[in-house]
């Protein structure tokens, strides 16, 4: 019940979210606290809960990427510092000896990558994603805006889901991150 877009664009990373927080019976309020946040060269957005994105911006001892191979750093480092964080805050949970946590998008040094709620790093082809219960609709939006600027297809994507999605809504935060 949001929504997180990123898009990469010569170099950058832009990344915009929603403020909705609802719950399982659709009570809706609008937080002031983003789903959205920059630690150092990196942009993090997330869904799922706050209190995830609360104990990865606030808790977590991010590791230090120092060059090579991104993916790998986001495999081997990001990802074991992630749960172990989440873990920490009681946040993972387990079922027949799987965990699972929330999603959300990392995007920094040119890069973009989902990391799905089974903890696996996704990078997408197509240079943008989308998380959240407006995602479907988001990547459509940024489908049809592919030769347009990328704050205008971040803008356009949480617009689009706003408009047809009850779990998605304004104020959208956009951030950018250079490579």
């Amino acid at each position: 019940m949001t929504c997180v877009v990123g898009v990469l664009s010569g170099g950058d990373v832009w990344l915009g979210a929603d403020s909705l927080s609802a719950n399982s019976t659709w009570a809706a309020r609008l937080r002031k606290d983003p789903k959205l946040f920059q630690y150092g060269d990196f942009l993090l957005g997330f869904t799922t809960s706050y209190r995830m994105g609360q104990i990865l911006q606030y808790e977590m001892a991010w590791p230090e990427y120092s060059g090579g191979d991104i993916f790998a750093w986001c495999v081997r480092d990001f990802v074991p510092a992630a749960r172990k964080a989440l873990k920490a805050g009681g946040f993972v949970e387990t079922t027949n000896g799987k965990e699972s946590g929330g999603c959300l998008l990392l995007g920094g040094h040119g890069r973009l990558f989902a990391i799905e709620s089974d903890f696996q790093v996704n990078e997408a082809a197509q240079g943008y994603a989308a998380i959240g219960g407006g995602a479907d609709i988001a990547l459509g939006a940024l489908h049809a805006t592919r030769h347009d600027g990328p704050e205008f297809r971040v803008i356009s994507a949480l617009a689009v889901a706003d408009e047809f999605n009850i779990g998605v809504r304004g104020p959208f935060l956009i951030k950018r991150a250079g490579a």
